[in-house]
């Protein structure tokens, strides 16, 4: 097993590329911390994990709010007493024409895309900077490396995410922390069935499979701790 008791946080584990990643991760042995604001969800991955013989616990949290993140990450200390992998995956995309972007739907994004994200990076760069290691994937989107009609909010919420995550590799390295961006097109998920989504929902079946995405990751996960994937972007053929 690749991940044989490694402790790794997921956020929005609940659905698509987390719960792909979550699941896969399992299998290889990890201790997974599934969180998200669905509790059932999560627990049900936590227990299909836990049927097929591996590690999983559910944590209900928001990770836009820093208090539930405070908790997220004391109850994983009193689980485990570490964190080996956390993977930033709980994203939110709105999109439409830049004069109908709401000042709700921007503040979404930027709470669930870069406060989510900096919160949650925050409190394992603490506890990996103890232990002098870790990793974090952050994952970002093809659209924080450029932009398209109709995704302003979004993109402006990916390239925050991305910049922050330029800086948290520098503040990492002397650590022995390694920080990804992981920026994959779009997959076949849950992500785009909401009625702000349309036209992206009618593409969707030609999207990724997030299970194979979720393969890359692994992959991420495991290189040698001397090597650091900086900067990863996955498209579709």
């Amino acid at each position: 097993m690749r991940l044989k008791n490694q402790v790794v946080i997921i956020t929005g584990a609940s659905r698509g590329l987390g719960r792909a990643t979550a699941l896969l991760f399992g299998k290889e042995g990890a201790h997974i911390i599934a969180a998200s604001r669905s509790s059932s969800e999560i627990e049900q991955i936590a227990q299909q994990i836990r049927d097929a013989g591996g590690s999983a616990q559910a944590i209900p949290a928001d990770i836009t709010d820093p208090i539930q993140v405070l908790n997220l990450f004391q109850r994983v200390d009193e689980y485990y007493g570490k964190i080996d992998i956390l993977i930033n995956n709980a994203g939110i995309g709105l999109f439409g024409p830049v004069e109908e972007l709401t000042d709700e739907a921007l503040e979404q994004m930027l709470a669930v895309n870069v406060k989510g994200t900096v919160y949650c990076s925050q409190a394992a760069f603490k506890r990996m900077k103890q232990a002098r290691s870790g990793q974090i994937i952050n994952i970002l989107s093809t659209a924080s490396k450029v932009g398209r009609a109709n995704e302003s909010g979004y993109t402006a919420s990916k390239w925050a995410q991305a910049g922050f995550t330029e800086s948290l590799k520098a503040e990492a390295k002397p650590f022995g922390i390694r920080v990804t961006s992981f920026c994959p097109g779009g997959m076949n998920t849950a992500f785009w069935q909401t009625p702000d989504n349309q036209a992206h929902q009618q593409q969707a079946e030609n999207f990724m499979n997030p299970y194979s995405i979720a393969e890359l990751l692994l992959q991420i996960a495991t290189v040698p701790a001397a090597i650091n994937i900086d900067d990863i972007v996955i498209k579709r053929m």
